[in-house]
């Protein structure tokens, strides 16, 4: 067992420094994108690099997810299981007397404040969606916007400089889907449906290959084989714990085999 473990630790690590070495690459070429600008004003780029941008960034959080949910499937399989870190309990001094709304404010109030771009936090899973039928909404003609515009860059630069934490805590995000997975299946035995996902539920999962788009976006053949060689390392894992996608209507493809089903045992009916 600590052979498996120090190969997998290698193993690991060995993919942890080929992405940190592609989101430096993509860090270079986004100051390549940022036009001139003044001190205070804001990052601009233009609309074509922005969609480019858009889509490595997108492979890269792609590969980050792969990365963690097979780091995850590996923590349940070889039993290296995380030891549960225990929570403090405040003493009577660190308790404030200010009370939670007045809290939740302040810090409103300085994340407003604070100029940092705002945006939600990053998510390996496929979240659960209901089944209720929103309403329909009538779709707007938008024109196509001048890809030689120059536009406002913030929000791309602060999802790309997020990079590089989420790389740093991959571990610890790795370690709460284990308590979450453990914590929901106790044996690691799901229930796999549509409707209601196991906890390590990535949808993209259920099939071989990354997404079409997604590997089109990667222009070095090296980064290509690794998202597919970490696809494949998080679908493989994941199914060896029982925690595996079937594709959608796996079922209907396979034949029924009714001419080998035993016929049913005769009805004996009483006159």
């Amino acid at each position: 067992m600590a052979e498996i473990a120090i190969g997998l630790e290698e193993k690991l690590r060995s993919m942890a420094e080929r992405l940190q070495r592609y989101g430096q690459s993509l860090i270079s070429l986004a100051s390549q994108y940022i036009a001139p600008r003044t001190q205070d004003s804001a990052p601009m780029m233009q609309q074509s690099a922005l969609t480019r941008m858009q889509s490595h960034i997108r492979r890269a959080e792609y590969m980050l997810r792969c990365y963690i949910l097979w780091m995850a499937a590996e923590l349940c399989r070889t039993g290296l299981q995380p030891v549960p870190k225990q929570e403090k309990t405040p003493t009577s001094e660190q308790v404030s007397s200010v009370s939670p709304l007045i809290q939740h404010q302040e810090r409103e109030r300085i994340a407003l404040t604070s100029g940092r771009i705002r945006f939600g936090g990053f998510r390996v899973l496929t979240p659960e969606i209901s089944n209720r039928k929103s309403a329909r909404r009538k779709r707007v003609f938008r024109l196509a916007p001048d890809p030689l515009s120059e536009v406002d860059a913030e929000y791309i630069l602060a999802r790309l400089n997020r990079l590089p934490r989420i790389l740093k805590r991959a571990d610890v995000i790795a370690e709460r889907l284990v308590w979450k997975a453990l914590k929901c299946h106790a044996g690691m035995s799901a229930d796999i449906s549509e409707t209601k996902p196991h906890p390590l539920y990535f949808r993209p999962l259920q099939t071989w290959l990354p997404p079409e788009a997604i590997w089109n976006s990667g222009a070095e053949e090296d980064e290509r084989a690794d998202l597919n060689n970490l696809h494949l390392e998080a679908r493989c894992a994941l199914e060896e714990i029982g925690l595996g996608i079937p594709p959608p209507c796996h079922a209907d493809a396979l034949p029924a085999l009714e001419a080998f089903k035993p016929p049913p045992p005769p009805q004996i009916r009483s006159f």
